[in-house]
């Protein structure tokens, strides 16, 4: 139970750690897109602004007012042509105060003549949007020459700039100023769409990020029930024979006058469960070796066949004492580049294997050949074989279908882990399969 509270602790933290990354990356992408689109959408405003510092000139200035007193004058006449058209004879009718809302092209633009103290000595109008409160709107000198956003009023946006000129031989200060409601009206609705977005990618970063700790801790919650499951194994089998030594040392000293004579079996047994204790302690060695990746390989040259054929002979022999029949159908005939001292240990494992399952009458045939562009090792035999669930697991540690069998046999059940880890250190593959009608073969395949 506190290793499933262990394990979904970690998932939860995971989880957040994951939601964390991913509203960080939305974050910064959304804050990166809305500066962009702002800085593109004001880098028009600004250049007008800058361009606008032309009219500093004197003469520009006069120009520009001239313009502005001919559309004035040009509205009134067409005001007052138009009453005394529509009311004949009315003199006292006043004409209305002329139209300052269509005076240039730009309606947006506005700007304001300061002294040096900052009041407003003239106000130029040149667009159709100026309020009443730019009349009165203070002077901000501590931003000369510099670009910036101003509210009028709680509700109006302008881009101003405000820089020093010489005007008729006076020192003055300008200021320009942009309307920009159009372009912050679409900035708070992109704003907007772009808190939408970013809420819905969080919601859906929640999931995501729960999968993504799911699939994360998949390994690791394997590694951890293998690494329990190994403990508990190599425990086990370490306790057995540690068990049988202890009873039998303990038999002996309970007569301490007997002769080694009298306690050889007991010796023999002991002997014997310490030669497996030994063999056992030399497996788990190699494989914690594997599992920290601090096993090097050792590679050279050499001719598998002769290999094979060499390890073979003593395997042979015993195969005739036990009238069990031996075969070699060595076709390589090239030399292979791979750790020897490791391959001779693989050969070792598949043929003590073979050896401890199979009976007499059973054949025993061991292949070399090129396939697939690999060289390929067959060991077959004809023995009990195994069950198909039994063939699913057989590269398991400590992994045996029959274990008093395998105990009485000398297995330790590490043999075809080790074996597995030789082939995947050298980049290639091992797999087992049934042997029609009866038995197994291992097929290893090296580069």
């Amino acid at each position: 139970m506190n290793e499933k509270k262990i394990i979904r602790k970690q998932l939860y933290k995971n989880m957040l750690f994951n939601f964390i990354a991913f509203a960080i990356i939305f974050s910064i992408f959304g804050g990166v897109t809305f500066n962009l689109i702002k800085s593109t959408m004001y880098n028009q405003v600004d250049r007008g602004l800058r361009s606008l510092e032309q009219f500093t000139e004197n003469d520009k200035l006069k120009r520009l007012d001239n313009v502005n007193q001919k559309n004035n004058s040009s509205q009134i006449n067409n005001v007052n042509q138009n009453n005394s058209t529509d009311q004949p004879g009315n003199s006292d009718h006043a004409a209305p105060p002329p139209n300052r809302d269509n005076r240039v092209d730009n309606p947006r633009i506005h700007t304001i003549i300061r002294d040096l103290d900052g009041k407003a000595v003239n106000f130029i109008n040149i667009g159709s949007l100026a309020s009443e409160k730019l009349n009165d709107l203070p002077a901000d000198l501590n931003n000369i020459d510099i670009v910036h956003t101003i509210i009028v009023g709680g509700q109006y946006y302008y881009r101003t700039l405000t820089f020093r000129a010489t005007i008729n031989g006076t020192p003055r200060y300008v200021q320009v100023l942009i309307n920009i409601d159009g372009e912050q009206a679409i900035l708070n609705n992109y704003l907007k769409i772009i808190i939408i977005i970013i809420s819905v990618l969080l919601i859906l970063a929640i999931s995501a990020s729960y999968i993504l700790s799911r699939v994360t801790m998949r390994p690791i919650i394997s590694a951890w029930e293998r690494q329990t499951r190994f403990v508990q194994d190599a425990s086990h089998e370490l306790r057995t024979p540690l068990s049988i030594i202890q009873n039998k040392l303990e038999m002996m000293l309970t007569t301490p006058g007997s002769k080694i004579v009298d306690k050889s079996e007991s010796i023999a047994l002991a002997l014997s469960e310490t030669r497996r204790l030994s063999k056992l302690t030399a497996d788990l060695m190699t494989l914690a070796q594997y599992d920290s990746a601090k096993q090097m390989l050792n590679y050279e040259e050499f001719n598998l066949d002769k290999m094979i054929s060499e390890i073979s002979e003593p395997y042979a022999e015993i195969g005739i004492e036990q009238e069990k029949t031996f075969k070699l159908d060595l076709r390589l005939e090239s030399k292979v580049n791979a750790d020897k001292a490791r391959i001779h240990q693989l050969l070792v494992i598949l043929l003590d294997n073979a050896l401890k399952y199979t009976e007499s009458g059973n054949t025993i045939t061991v292949s070399s050949y090129k396939g697939d562009g690999k060289n390929v090792i067959e060991v077959a035999d004809t023995g009990i074989g195994i069950s198909d669930a039994g063939l699913s697991h057989i590269f398991e540690r400590f992994y045996r279908e029959d274990k008093a069998r395998s105990r009485e046999n000398g297995g330790t059940g590490l043999g075809l882990s080790i074996a597995q880890w030789i082939v995947s250190a050298h980049k290639g593959s091992i797999k087992a399969r049934h042997n029609e009608p009866q038995g197994i073969i291992f097929t290893v395949k090296l580069p």
